[in-house]
């Protein structure tokens, strides 16, 4: 898109007679370089940083570790970005609430990182956030995915029950011994 209005906008700028001053015609390329130099330095005043996170799982169960490489790509290139050198990762519950973040150190636009679920964890779907201070101060939109957890404590039939430091044997049908 930003490719089809600098093509016009630079079109336009050689079709259109420029005046200086003194209303003579100035000539056709030193407006477009004008413009060209504006433009470069537009773009790199607001450079668009993006994250991309890869999970190890479509889907976790309570009590598993969710792994993730981050990828920071800045501009319309979406070339690895030296920008930003901190990249921050919120676990985020279904209620809307920040249950855990990370902070990153990024080499070359690059970091990985994990989240410990919980085995006491209740199901539902989560939201995993990512984001750099750029991207936050320049209100560009952060990288946002949701990830569903399964239910957490005692999940199936398996249960242990611990009184006076004893452990309660149970037999299950499915065979199982505890």
């Amino acid at each position: 898109m930003k490719k089809i209005v600098l093509s016009l906008l630079a079109a336009w700028c050689c079709s259109v007679p420029v005046f200086s001053q003194n209303n003579n015609p100035v000539s056709p390329s030193v407006p477009l370089d004008a413009v060209v130099s504006r433009l470069q330095t537009l773009s790199a005043n607001k450079a668009v940083e993006k994250v991309y996170l890869h999970l190890n799982k479509p889907y976790y169960n309570a009590g598993d570790t969710i792994y993730f490489k981050a990828y920071v790509t800045l501009g319309e290139q979406h070339e690895p970005s030296k920008l930003s050198g901190m990249l921050h990762v919120d676990l985020v519950s279904p209620s809307d609430s920040l249950l855990q973040t990370i902070p990153l150190q990024m080499v070359n636009g690059l970091a990985a990182g994990d989240f410990s679920l919980p085995g006491i964890l209740p199901g539902g779907t989560y939201r995993i956030r990512a984001y750099t201070k750029w991207m936050i101060d320049n209100g560009q939109s952060l990288f946002d995915r949701q990830v569903n957890v399964n239910g957490g404590a005692f999940a199936g039939n398996k249960a242990l029950v611990v009184k006076a430091g004893k452990p309660n044997i149970a037999f299950f049908p499915e065979g199982e011994v505890l």
